[in-house]
């Protein structure tokens, strides 16, 4: 799973450079998604990060060291957190506040927040 991930955030700029070299429609609508692109990122490189640290650990102190990070509903609030980014993307909607999230993600996950565009925004392109 690390693998699928860390090659879905390459694609992911992948995806971002073709975009910059399509047509000028495309091109501004990648760049106004840059921020997104880049929490996305920054979101991934932490899970990332989290699941080497762990590792690193050893089996006999990973469970009580993800336990200490994710808290006692932390897998739950960001499974949550995750589908209402997920489907503000997809629908290009403005999605519920994040509620609480652990500690050790939480400043990723509401930069990813913050960095949405929503249908409606300003300059959001022909769906105005």
């Amino acid at each position: 799973m690390r693998r699928d991930l860390q090659h879905r955030t390459i694609v992911l700029l992948q995806a971002y450079d073709a975009s910059v070299g399509a047509s000028p429609w495309h091109r501004h609508a990648a760049e106004r998604a840059w921020p997104a692109v880049v929490a996305a990122q920054r979101l991934a490189y932490r899970v990332l990060a989290t699941c080497w640290s762990l590792e690193n650990a050893g089996a006999d102190a990973a469970p009580e060291k993800a336990r200490t990070l994710f808290g006692p509903d932390g897998e739950k609030e960001i499974n949550l957190a995750l589908a209402l980014l997920a489907d503000a993307v997809r629908t290009g909607r403005k999605p519920e506040p994040l509620s609480q999230l652990p500690e050790f993600l939480s400043s990723e996950m509401r930069n990813l927040y913050d960095s949405l565009i929503y249908v409606g925004s300003p300059g959001a392109g022909p769906s105005d």
